[in-house]
């Protein structure tokens, strides 16, 4: 039996993938860097913002953060919440956590009153490893006194699929720019491009 719900942000709550692809763009050309292309950006949606910067530009250093970090306020502005968002957390009864790469004080920059919703909280600072491990999943689940089996994971990347196989964890996938239907169905998981679905569910 599901007992709780334990959200991804990025592309799940947030309507913003397409403003972190620029995001990362902008960086390596203020930079002088190559610039990553979409497919590669999006083949890193999930990883914490370190780990996406290395495998993008070759290396992460504090310049390199630094006009990350600038780049990604100038950008933060355009990012939304998702369609429906509050209307479905307001309504659904089962228990609620997030589990992100991100760090916690942009989370809840973002999020602000939307944080009240979640009865847990696991992000980057949580866990010394990060998406696809399932350590930071396996947390959030010990924090609500339940186990893998009890709780589902919501996410919109492959990286997000592979973490809750791994923890053991059911997973539905969310389609908004990242991972597309038919990724998800070689992988044999269930997947919506509405939060509403969720109020029919659970």
């Amino acid at each position: 039996m599901i007992r709780a719900i334990i959200f991804d942000v990025d592309g799940v709550l947030l309507d913003n993938r397409s403003d972190v692809i620029k995001v990362f763009q902008e960086t390596g050309r203020r930079l002088d860097l190559k610039i990553p292309s979409v497919p590669e950006i999006k083949s890193n949606f999930g990883l914490p913002w370190e780990e996406m910067l290395t495998n993008l530009f070759g290396k992460t250093d504090k310049n390199i953060m630094d006009v990350f970090l600038r780049t990604w306020e100038e950008f933060e502005g355009n990012m939304k919440i998702m369609d429906d968002t509050e209307y479905v957390l307001e309504r659904l009864k089962i228990r609620k956590a997030i589990m992100t790469s991100k760090p916690k004080t942009i989370l809840e920059k973002q999020l602000g009153k939307l944080m009240k919703f979640f009865e847990v909280v696991v992000s980057k600072e949580d866990t010394s490893r990060h998406k696809p491990n399932p350590e930071p999943l396996l947390l959030a689940c010990k924090k609500l006194g339940i186990s893998p089996e009890e709780a589902v994971y919501i996410g919109d990347t492959i990286i997000d699929c592979q973490a809750s196989k791994s923890a053991g964890m059911s997973f539905i996938g969310f389609i908004s720019g990242s991972a597309t239907e038919k990724e998800f169905e070689d992988r044999k998981v269930k997947y919506t491009a509405s939060l509403k679905d969720l109020l029919s569910e659970f």
